[in-house]
């Protein structure tokens, strides 16, 4: 579940990450043109049943040209 993996980086102390859950893939690739920037690290948590594979595409394509 998603939500494990955004309470262990919310407990680190001295964290300047930000979690951010959202519904649907549409709504990840949205999130991500809008708020990513140069340096910024990203982990994509979902299934392949969901296709989650294709939001870390877009963002390897929007955001490194690959």
């Amino acid at each position: 579940n998603a939500s494990f993996y955004s309470a262990g980086v919310m407990s680190v102390k001295n964290s300047d990450c930000a979690v951010i859950e959202v519904g649907t893939n549409l709504s990840a690739a949205e999130m991500a043109k809008s708020l990513l920037k140069d340096g910024d690290v990203v982990l994509v948590k979902g299934s392949n049943g969901t296709k989650i594979s294709d939001v870390a595409e877009f963002i390897r394509k929007e955001f490194l040209n690959a």
